[in-house]
């Protein structure tokens, strides 16, 4: 398995990676982290992924990854890396699967 986070988002990084890792060893499996930070590195990210012939992607939480989950999709698609991200529109934009809420409802109900 992987793990995608942006290293330049400490704040998100870091528990992400830590309790992925945790949850990992607790299943008896090999969790790779990789870490993109600009649009350009995604494709070294999926090269990477496929050498290590990760069986899944599970895409950390971020906005650099929610801003480009359509490039994000079509890349898992084109690799055929079964990857999961936390927005909805992953999985609209061909990704396998989105785990969150969707983020135009979660903000609308503030307003009612």
């Amino acid at each position: 398995m992987a793990l995608l986070v942006n290293p330049t988002n400490p704040a998100l990084a870091e528990p992400q990676a830590r309790l992925a890792l945790a949850a990992a060893k607790t299943l008896g499996l090999e969790l790779h982290v990789l870490t993109a930070s600009a649009e350009g590195d995604f494709d070294v990210v999926f090269a990477k992924i496929v050498e290590l012939r990760a069986g899944g992607l599970v895409i950390g939480s971020d906005t650099l990854y929610t801003n480009h989950n359509d490039q994000l999709a079509a890349l898992s698609v084109h690799h055929a890396v079964p990857a999961i991200y936390e927005r909805r529109e992953f999985a609209a934009a061909g990704g396998l699967m989105g785990y969150g809420s969707d983020i135009t409802e979660a903000y609308g109900l503030p307003g009612t």
